[in-house]
């Protein structure tokens, strides 16, 4: 990148279990945000839609990116605007904030379902043997599944039943000790898989009695990013013209 990245970040926060008031001393710090890059990546013929490092662990997406891919309701995108604290967060931020309620609709079903089902297949599949999976592969080996898997599957349906039946996405969790006893091992591999078949009959039942509308609100969405963008960049002219 040709551009000062930590300059650009309008919004930054601890996601994973931190976010969900499920980290323990052995989970993952990972952070997640949110950057408006410079005019010409608007504009010119400059490319960023996102920036990934592994430590420590981020991703920060162009704010255009990760609006599109909040309006798709993809869940951990989802997240960004529902957390409850903030490392960073500027006015621009607390815009996108105010109408997240706009980006929620019937549609943020089905991803959140497919996010489930991805984790119910991996349940009981041993990952291929690299340093960051050793963890899992010796979860699989104690309990029979991974329970970490397993607590991640639990928690995306009932935060997809809530976001369809209470119009909200709770990322800090009610569930929190409930999730950490699935994550240590207190349930059995049957137990589990009861849970989630009950979860998921839930599920289907609150995605057909939803009152949220069929999509995100686009134009409003569409709108606000406009002026935000727009905000943003006068208030950089500003500035360059002061010094």
């Amino acid at each position: 990148m040709n551009f000062n990245f930590e300059d650009c970040i309008i919004l930054k926060f601890l996601a994973g279990s931190h976010s969900h008031g499920t980290a323990t001393i052995d989970s993952d710090v990972d952070y997640r945000g949110i950057v408006i890059p410079p005019k010409s990546f608007f504009f010119g013929l400059d490319k960023f839609e996102q920036h990934e490092t592994k430590e420590p662990d981020a991703v920060y997406y162009n704010i255009q990116k990760f609006v599109r891919l909040a309006i798709a309701g993809n869940p951990t995108i989802l997240e960004y605007l529902y957390a409850d604290e903030y490392l960073i967060k500027t006015s621009y931020a607390e815009r996108l904030i105010n109408i997240r309620h706009s980006f929620l609709g019937k549609h943020c079903a089905k991803p959140f379902f497919g996010y489930a089902q991805q984790q119910l297949h991996r349940l009981s599949t041993m990952p291929a043997p690299n340093g960051r999976t050793e963890r899992r592969m010796a979860l699989v080996e104690k309990f029979g599944y991974d329970t970490k898997y397993a607590s991640h599957l639990v928690r995306i349906l009932k935060m997809g039943i809530e976001l369809l039946k209470e119009e909200v996405v709770k990322v800090k969790r009610p569930d929190a000790t409930f999730l950490l006893d699935i994550k240590n091992g207190k349930y059995k591999l049957e137990e589990i898989k009861a849970m989630v078949e009950d979860l998921m009959q839930q599920f289907k039942q609150a995605e057909q009695t939803t009152q949220l509308p069929d999509c995100s609100n686009y134009n409003e969405i569409n709108n606000v990013l406009i002026e935000i963008v727009e905000d943003y960049f006068n208030k950089k002219k500003e500035e360059e013209t002061r010094q």
